[in-house]
């Protein structure tokens, strides 16, 4: 991180204070000043990226104050009045001040880190985001929904319950316990995931293809 240039962190804004303590205990034990810039950012708050994206954090449940963000994109579309029209009139038509276009905000890609399922029922940008990154820290009886929800994770079990809560563009399950071994978590998922989302889990982290 000292060789990096100035890195940019959205952190959650109860704890952003701790982190910048974080950051100057770690500088003064390397006699450096590492070059970052925090911004405090709490759910519902924007903050730009790039000309039409931005990050809006929305709120998760942990043992601790905690966050997920979404990274959204405006995108401008034709009217559907207007579906069908050759390019040529639409040309006449916006040279003549009719607005032929609407604005859409798409949610491109949202992450859950640490979190309880009450993410996926709670967050209704989740159904609809592009790629959603969420937790799935424990996938069989190991551990059990209780155990997982006491220490503020989400178990396979509890994502099976709800799949029709999960987006049908694409699902990456992250953050797996120590517990398994990359060859456990490949099929541990492969065994248990239905048809209908075989198509578009993947696993992140573990070496492992798509399922």
């Amino acid at each position: 991180m000292m060789h990096m240039g100035e890195s940019t962190y959205l952190v959650p804004a109860a704890v952003a204070r701790d982190v910048e303590e974080l950051f100057n205990a770690a500088g003064r034990l390397d006699g450096q000043v590492i070059p970052r810039q925090v911004v405090p950012l709490s759910p519902g708050e924007d903050f730009q990226i790039a000309k039409h994206r931005w990050v809006r954090p929305f709120e998760t449940y942990h043992r601790v104050p905690s966050q997920g963000y979404t990274v959204w994109e405006r995108r401008h579309r034709l009217r559907e009045e207007f579906h069908g029209l050759p390019g040529a009139r639409l040309g006449e038509l916006r040279k003549s001040g009719v607005s032929i276009d609407e604005t859409q905000e798409v949610a491109l890609l949202s992450f859950t880190g640490d979190t309880r399922i009450e993410v996926l029922e709670r967050t209704p940008e989740l159904q609809r985001t592009e790629v959603l990154v969420m937790e799935t820290t424990f996938l069989d009886d190991r551990v059990s929904v209780e155990g997982a929800r006491s220490t503020g994770h989400i178990h396979l079990d509890e994502v099976l319950q709800r799949a029709e809560l999960l987006p049908r563009g694409e699902v990456v399950m992250s953050h797996f316990s120590a517990r398994y071994t990359d060859q456990e978590v490949q099929g541990i998922v492969q065994k248990r995931l239905p048809d209908e989302l075989r198509g578009i889990v993947k696993l992140f982290g573990v070496g492992a293809p798509p399922v």
